[in-house]
């Protein structure tokens, strides 16, 4: 189900462009060097998304678990999507 109000919070902390979390909500966040193609950051940016579980791992049930929450650089920004 859609949530106007957490799209209108992430709203309100991308406005406020900092790389720190909101409290609360689980975010995303890339940072990289300042391009001027726009389509080529976003391929690097979801290219280094998606690394969390290509290099990374989850398991093979694509489950999000305790050990793969607590394991260094674990996925945990790549599992906030699908959390409910």
């Amino acid at each position: 189900e859609y949530d106007c109000n957490l799209e209108s919070s992430a709203l309100a902390q991308a406005k406020t462009c900092s790389s720190s979390g909101a409290s609360g909500e689980g975010q995303n966040v890339h940072s990289g060097v300042l391009v001027n193609n726009l389509e080529q950051a976003v391929r690097t940016a979801m290219d280094q998304w998606w690394n969390q579980i290509t290099i990374r791992g989850v398991n093979a049930a694509m489950l999000f678990r305790a050990r793969v929450r607590d394991k260094p650089d674990g996925p945990v920004a790549f599992t906030q999507v699908g959390l409910n």
